[in-house]
């Protein structure tokens, strides 16, 4: 990904389909995603296992991400609402680029802010 703002749209088009292959592609080999509650995955294969268990919530933005970029790595935050069950929360995202465009390497979810 070019775009860092581009990685938040491509995050969420890909758990609202359900795409599990596209979700986890966005993250390095390595990354750590902490669910809203609390359960840590490690790598690609973790983190695509998060879809596949399937929550079925289908999620927008609440407002414009807020990104800062550094050489090689940013971070970005963004609040987000389900479209189904009203549930709500934000998202803080750590991405590195590592030459070929911006991965996801660490992101934690907290529900309810």
């Amino acid at each position: 990904m070019s775009n860092l703002e581009d990685i938040v749209a491509s995050l969420l088009m890909a758990w609202n389909g359900g795409d599990a292959s596209q979700f986890a592609v966005l993250f390095t080999e390595d990354a750590e995603y902490v669910a809203g509650n609390g359960t840590l995955s490690r790598g690609r294969g973790a983190i695509a296992e998060l879809l596949q268990s399937g929550r079925g919530e289908r999620v927008t933005l609440e407002q414009r991400p807020s990104v800062r970029a550094y050489d090689g790595a940013a971070s970005v935050l963004f609040r987000w609402r389900s479209e189904d069950s009203g549930r709500h929360g934000i998202v803080s995202l750590v991405a590195v680029n590592r030459g070929s465009g911006w991965l996801i390497d660490r992101l934690q979810n907290t529900d309810g802010v």
